[in-house]
C-alpha cells in the first residue's frame, strides 16, 4: 500500500546510519522555506531569461508549485559563457588570483552552505522528493566534504621538474582548460554541484552549470498507474521483477525509481560475461564472504566502482565515474583534477660555459 510522505514526520528517521555510526539528530525541516532567488545567475548577478519564459518547480509529494523559475535558453547560455570567458581572460582578476586565495573562497562557500544547512536540505527535499533525513545527513555533508577537499588542492595542483637528456631544463605546468560547461544530474543537485564546481574552481577554471532533465519510462508507467489509483503526488510503488532476461529493457536501461530486477546465474564466469554485456559501466556491488570469489569478480567486472559487502559508499578522496557510456573522466579525488587541466611542457635550453 502506498503511503503519502508526512513531511513533519520525517524527523522520526533522523538517526541516519553512516558506516555503522548514527549521525546526530537533525533539526526539524522548514516545511515552507522562502525561495529567495529564481533567476539565472551569471556575471555575479541574477537575470531574467531573455525569452521571458519561466517554468514551474513542482513539489513531487503533493504536486503543488514551489516557485516560478526563469527558463534559460540558448541566448541565456551564450551570455553566461561570454561572462565566463571574460572572467578567464589573460590578466583578469580571476586569472591573477593566488591559488591559495581560490582555496579560501571555496572554503568560504562550504562554510556558507553549512551555515544554511537546514534551509538548503529543506529546499532539496521539497524540490527533489527525497526524505529530509537524506538531504540533511547525506547530501549536504558530502557536498561540504567535497568542497573542502578540493579547496585544499587549489595550491597543490602543480607540475614536475623533469630530468631531460641534453642541456635542457624541463618542467610541466598544470593549466586550467578555461570555460567548463557542466550538466548537473537531477537526483543530487547540491551534491553534484559540489562534485563539479569544487575541482573546476580549484584548478582555476570558470560558474556555467545547467541542470539535467532525466526520466525513466518504466518509472513513468508505474507512476501513471499510481495516478489512476487516486494517489496524489509522484509516488512510485517499489516493484520487484523476477526471472528477468538479459534482453529485457528493464535489464538493459537505467531505471530511476524503486525497481529491482532478479536474475539467475550458474557460475561466476557467467555473471561477469552477462554483467559486462551492457552499454553502461558505472558501478557494481558484490556481496560475499569468499575473498577468492570477490577478487575474481572485481578484476572481471568492467565498472568504474565496485563495492564489496556495501553499497553507495562515497568519499571525496575516492574517484567515481564509469566505463563505456557511463561517462568520461572521474569525479572526486585527485583524479578529478585531470578533467579540468591541460598539461604544458616547458623546455629551456641551458647555455653551458666552456671551461
Amino acid at each position: 500500500m502506498l503511503r503519502k510522505l508526512n513531511f513533519r514526520a520525517v524527523n522520526s528517521v533522523l538517526r541516519f546510519q553512516k558506516n555503522g555510526v548514527a549521525s546526530a539528530p537533525a533539526p526539524q525541516p522548514e516545511t515552507s522555506p522562502k525561495v529567495l532567488y529564481t533567476g539565472i545567475f551569471y556575471n555575479n548577478e541574477w537575470h531574467k531569461s531573455k525569452s521571458g519564459k519561466t517554468f514551474q518547480c513542482i513539489n513531487p509529494a503533493n504536486e503543488q508549485v514551489i516557485a516560478e523559475v526563469q527558463e534559460s535558453s540558448k541566448d541565456d547560455v551564450n551570455l553566461a559563457v561570454a561572462a565566463a570567458k571574460n572572467a578567464f581572460a589573460l590578466g583578469s582578476p580571476w586569472r591573477r588570483l593566488d591559488a591559495s586565495e581560490r582555496g579560501r573562497l571555496i572554503y568560504r562557500l562550504a562554510d556558507l552552505i553549512e551555515r544554511d544547512r537546514n534551509y538548503l536540505a529543506s529546499l532539496e527535499t521539497l524540490d527533489n522528493g527525497k526524505p529530509y533525513a537524506m538531504s540533511y545527513n547525506v547530501d549536504i555533508p558530502v557536498a561540504l566534504k567535497n568542497l573542502r577537499y578540493f579547496a585544499g588542492w587549489a595550491d597543490k595542483n602543480h607540475g614536475k621538474v623533469i630530468p631531460m637528456d641534453g642541456d635542457f631544463f624541463a618542467y610541466t605546468r598544470h593549466e586550467p582548460v578555461g570555460v567548463c560547461g557542466q550538466i548537473i544530474p537531477w537526483n543530487f543537485p547540491i551534491l553534484m554541484m559540489a562534485w563539479k564546481l569544487g575541482p573546476a574552481l580549484a584548478t582555476g577554471n570558470t560558474i556555467v552549470l545547467k541542470p539535467a532533465e532525466q526520466t525513466s519510462l518504466t518509472a513513468l508507467y508505474i507512476a501513471q498507474l499510481t495516478k489512476e489509483a487516486g494517489f496524489p503526488g509522484y509516488f512510485v510503488q517499489p516493484t520487484v521483477f523476477a526471472d528477468v532476461k538479459d534482453e529485457m529493457d528493464i535489464s538493459r536501461e537505467e531505471i530511476f525509481g524503486p525497481v529491482q530486477q532478479l536474475a539467475r546465474f550458474k557460475n561466476l564466469d557467467e555473471v561477469i560475461k552477462r554483467a559486462n554485456d551492457s552499454d553502461y559501466g558505472l558501478a557494481a556491488a558484490i556481496f560475499s564472504k569468499n575473498i577468492d570469489k570477490v577478487n575474481y569478480l572485481v578484476q572481471g567486472l568492467r565498472a568504474g566502482t565496485v563495492w564489496v559487502n556495501t553499497y553507495n559508499a562515497f568519499g571525496a578522496q575516492v574517484p567515481f565515474g564509469g566505463y563505456k557510456m557511463s561517462g568520461h573522466g572521474r569525479e572526486n579525488s585527485e583524479y578529478a583534477l585531470r578533467n579540468y587541466t591541460e598539461i604544458k611542457s616547458v623546455i629551456t635550453r641551458i647555455q653551458q660555459k666552456s671551461s
